[in-house]
Order: structure tokens, then sequence, then C-alpha cells
């Protein structure tokens, strides 16, 4: 698309077209051109590590969460609230991790764990896990008060 001052062209469009399109570019550059840049506070104001916080590997999170008072109330949310997301896929791995996972809400600050707002269980084989027991749910359900979805 070629633009220029008095036409707009388009593989030969008719000129009421050439018209229409000239006069919607013109109002959009004068509104553009008529809004105030941002200053230098608004424009460094943004939270910019919630953007950077959703592309932390999860292998990373606990290490960012560590760094500082706000590294860990930024990324702390991304660890604690889906937690099952960072197990991983391989049963082994998943139910060593569940498994840690369950260990670890007996000692963590309520705070914590009212961050955890998903719990997924990922698929293991019946024949190998058995599944979840229904007390070790019962322990999951009372130590996340603030879950809103468990998926088993």
């Amino acid at each position: 698309m070629f633009l220029s001052t008095t036409k707009l062209s388009l593989s030969d469009p008719t000129d009421q077209q050439n018209d229409a399109l000239l006069s919607a570019a013109r109002r959009f550059w004068i509104y553009d051109m008529d809004e105030i840049p941002p200053s230098y506070v608004q424009a460094t104001a943004q939270d910019y590590w919630a953007i950077v916080a959703r592309y932390v590997p999860s292998r990373d999170l606990c290490a960012a969460a560590l760094v500082s008072k706000k590294w860990n109330d930024i990324f702390m949310p991304r660890l604690w609230g889906n937690p099952a997301s960072h197990f991983g896929t391989q049963n082994d791995f998943v139910y060593v991790a569940l498994v840690r996972f369950k260990r670890t809400l007996s000692w963590a600050r309520l705070s914590t764990r009212e961050l955890t707002h998903t719990l997924q269980m990922p698929p293991a084989h019946a024949e190998i896990y058995d599944g979840p027991h229904s007390d070790w749910v019962q322990s999951l359900l009372e130590r996340l008060p603030k879950l809103q979805s468990l998926i088993v």
C-alpha cells in the first residue's frame, strides 16, 4: 500500500475508494498526533516484571522467588498458583513431586498456601500408584484454603 498526500493507491481502486481511504488515514494520523505521549514517570511505572514472569521457566521460579522480597511477591504466585503444572509429565517425577508437595504443605506458611488456586493431578498409571487416596485428598483440601479447582 502506497500513501501519498493526494491519493491512496491500491492496485487501481476507484477515485472514491482512494478518497475514503485517504480520509480515514488522515483521521487516524491526526488522532495519533493529538495524543499526548506518556511522561517518563508514566512510561516507567508499568510493572514489567509481571510481563516477564510469564516467561520464566518452571525450573527457575524457586530461585527467582529467593532473590528479594519484591521478586518473591512477583514469582511466588506463579510458583504456587498451579503447582502441578511444574511437576512434569513422567509418572515417576509426577508422583515424587506430588509427595514432596504434600510434605511441603505441612510447614509452608498459610499466606503461601493461600496462593494455590488450582491443583491438577496429572494422570498416573493406576496399576502402579493406585490414584490419590481419600485421606491424601482430604489433607490437601484442609491445607489449601483458597483452592478453587481440584482436578483429579
